[in-house]
């Protein structure tokens, strides 16, 4: 009995500490909320206020940890939602997201990734497949394959679509935290999002055509590179000083017509301020549309916003960033060619060219070092002629669009008449052999550089509607759209003009008792007018105009009490313009 006794007691004694021990908590599994490599932790649960304030250290999170989420992404907000052997994700406060591991991968020691939207990621079964004989042959001893990531799933991106989920009502709206950041990356002109499109881009021109092919969706490709090689060509124009405030699309379309695009040579010509630059910039971005289904690589320079101290800048710097879209294979080491390149005047002895250059797809590593030999060896020879220089310079657009797998360059230039005469001539005769829109102040000069080309004037290009009749009666003055010579410029300075008195007309002074009211915005209309009425003066007289004659120009001042009269009516289009001008002085008027 007393044995009996002993036992009954010792077992009594082991439950109660049982008991006890299962009172003081129980363990449980921790892992970090998101993409986390890091193992899940065991942890011995008593409350949640204790297991959110110890881990931070155990989980080593950024910051202090908010939220815990069961694995199907509920919230846990009680000590009694939790069981024992539970796997708990632990949120900074960042929306639930929970990297989970896969039983069947825990024997490999590997985990399987989960996306930010929770889907699974794109590693097929022939790829874990590969995954497991290369581990087996490096526990062999044997030498593990290099494999590299497949161009399909790199640009796989662009056309997957996720379906939506349905959100629950403790979770917050994630929709905008998937988008990439649309802040520039450091010591960069671009944004994260512009450098992630390229690269992707660059992979895919990398390939062979077969290769391109194969691509799921390659159409859609080709196209989103199109798209952004014209966004890249009008960011062009604005880089290098070149505007258009006319519209000319029927003149251009009758221009480009039945024309093939490789063939055209154009040249514009005209009087000063007549519109040169206006018609080269509406009429080269249409061209450009029509010459991409070429490998063309564009040129596109304004000269006279060209150092001629730094000449070799200029054109080298104009071209790597053409071939940054027009070449979108080179785009990831177009910053290291400009600069390899920039520093061939300043070396003696020419430095060896980045090996990734002989290694990418569909870029010819051996052209790009003989141009920086050729450069080299004619920039330091030792006679005092420039002219070997020049000449190598000339072509640097042509021969880095041939190893870059282009055949073709389209030249943009504006003011070429006033690019230095030790390059004009070398890349004159080498844009004869490419097609090319090109316009000069000094028409004489142009016509000589580019002989048996085909001119288009400004002067006369397109037909007035404006039926208006501007009349100044202190200056003796007669003003209508035929006077401005058919030049676009001068023509939208007219319409312009007589808007501006229509909207001052429109608005009349404020009678007062004894005398009229006018208010400062009266004035800033006169001022307006006046000024518009002269620059156009201005021009016709260097253009040549018999309207307008000097003495008139002279008596043009800002002082001056000019009288504005308008006869006729306006077109459909010019009557919308006036009436946005007349508002735009209401609210000018209303904040006054």
């Amino acid at each position: 009995m007393k044995k009996s006794r002993k036992i009954i007691t010792f077992m009594s004694r082991k439950s109660s500490s049982l008991s006890a021990r299962s009172l003081q908590g129980f363990n449980i599994t921790l892992i970090r909320n998101g993409y986390s490599r890091a193992p899940p932790r065991m942890y011995h649960f008593t409350t949640l206020k204790k297991l959110i304030n110890e881990s931070h250290e155990l989980l080593s999170l950024p910051t202090f940890a908010k939220k815990v989420y069961t694995l199907e992404g509920k919230l846990i907000k009680e000590d009694s939602e939790v069981q024992p052997k539970m796997t708990l994700v632990v949120s900074c406060g960042e929306p639930f997201n929970s990297g989970k591991k896969n039983s069947t991968d825990n024997k490999y020691g590997r985990d399987v990734l989960i996306r930010v939207d929770g889907s699974k990621s794109s590693i097929n079964h022939k790829e874990e497949e590969e995954e497991e004989e290369a581990k087996e042959e490096g526990a062999n001893g044997r030498r593990l394959p290099s494999r590299t990531r497949s161009i399909y799933d790199s640009v796989s991106f662009l056309f997957k679509k996720d379906e939506p989920k349905e959100e629950e009502e403790d979770k917050p709206d994630t929709s905008n935290n998937n988008k990439l950041p649309k802040v520039k990356l450091p010591r960069s002109t671009k944004t994260v999002e512009d450098q992630f499109r390229d690269e992707n881009y660059a992979r895919f021109c990398q390939l062979d055509r077969k290769d391109m092919m194969k691509v799921p969706n390659s159409l859609s490709i080709r196209a989103m590179i199109r798209n952004t090689q014209r966004e890249m060509f009008i960011q062009s124009y604005v880089d290098q000083s070149i505007k258009s405030d006319i519209t000319i699309e029927k003149k251009v379309a009758d221009l480009l017509y039945d024309r093939k695009p490789l063939e055209i040579r154009y040249a514009i010509v005209g009087p000063g301020k007549s519109g040169r630059s206006s018609v080269l910039y509406e009429l080269a971005k249409s061209l450009f549309v029509k010459l991409q289904t070429s490998k063309i690589l564009v040129f596109m320079a304004n000269f006279d916003i060209c150092d001629p101290s730094d000449l070799y800048g200029f054109i080298i710097n104009t071209t790597i960033y053409s071939l940054k879209y027009c070449a979108y294979q080179i785009n990831p080491l177009a910053d290291i060619l400009a600069k390899w390149l920039l520093t061939i005047p300043k070396v003696e002895s020419l430095s060896q060219l980045p090996s990734p250059f002989f290694a990418v797809g569909n870029v010819n590593g051996e052209e790009i070092r003989n141009l920086g030999r050729d450069l080299h060896k004619a920039y330091h020879k030792t006679d005092q002629s420039s002219t070997e220089f020049y000449k190598v310079l000339a072509t640097v657009p042509i021969r880095l669009a041939k190893a870059c797998g282009l055949e073709h360059v389209y030249y943009v230039i504006d003011h070429l008449d006033t690019c230095p005469d030790q390059l004009k001539k070398h890349l004159a005769f080498n844009m004869l052999k490419d097609p090319f829109v090109v316009s000069a102040r000094d028409n004489n000069k142009l016509v000589q550089l580019l002989p048996n080309i085909e001119l288009i004037e400004t002067e006369k290009l397109i037909r007035p509607a404006d039926k208006r009749v501007l009349t100044v009666p202190q200056l003796k003055l007669r003003l209508d759209a035929l006077d401005c010579l058919g030049c676009p410029t001068y023509i939208k300075a007219f319409t312009d003009l007589c808007n501006a008195v229509g909207a001052m007309k429109n608005k009349a002074t404020v009678k007062n008792k004894y005398s009229p009211i006018k208010s400062s915005i009266d004035e800033s209309r006169r001022l307006v007018a006046v000024e518009k009425l002269k620059a156009l003066c201005e021009s016709l007289l260097n253009a040549g105009s018999k309207v307008v004659s000097p003495s008139i120009v002279n008596s043009i001042d800002k002082n001056a009490k000019l009288d504005f009269v308008i006869n006729g009516q306006p077109d459909e289009e010019e009557k919308l313009d006036q009436f946005a001008e007349a508002d735009e002085y209401e609210a000018i008027e209303g904040s006054l």
